[in-house]
């Protein structure tokens, strides 16, 4: 059995879904904030981050960015794991949720092209996916 789409019923398993993550410090509104906020060096940048009202409007700021760190590449799987880990370790109901899906291949699929996060027309590494499968054999293995 597979989940392919985190929408509706499994909305809460995308990086979109709302939710408090407090990570460096700050606090954001889901983990889409998070890591585009991550994502630059640029303290104006960052700050349009702080400042949007949806993980929506926050990726589409980050397509503007001038000031990607140069470590970006190496350092953005890292950081999405562990943006993902305090999701499902600070609410218990995401928790409860991602555990219910034990023994279910998470699938991130897509229509927009993602093939490194995702699956997109049958292609692509699926790596939220398995960041999602990862946490979840972490936290919900008794």
């Amino acid at each position: 059995m597979r989940i392919t789409r985190f929408r509706g019923e499994f909305g809460f398993l995308s990086n979109m879904s709302e939710c408090e993550i407090r990570f460096g410090g700050l606090v954001f509104n889901s983990v889409e904030h998070a890591y585009q906020f991550h994502k630059t060096s640029s303290p104006t940048e960052r700050d349009k981050i702080l400042k949007s009202k949806t993980p929506k409007q926050s990726k589409l700021i980050s397509k503007n960015f001038k000031h990607i760190r140069s470590d970006w590449h190496e350092v953005k799987e890292d950081i999405m794991y562990k943006l993902v880990k305090i999701k499902f370790t600070d609410n218990e109901d995401y928790r409860q949720g991602l555990c219910m899906t034990q023994g279910i291949e998470l699938v991130e699929g897509n229509w927009w092209g993602d093939t490194f996060w995702g699956v997109c027309d049958g292609v692509g590494e699926n790596k939220l996916g398995k960041i999602l499968m990862k946490v979840r054999d972490e936290l919900c293995t008794n």
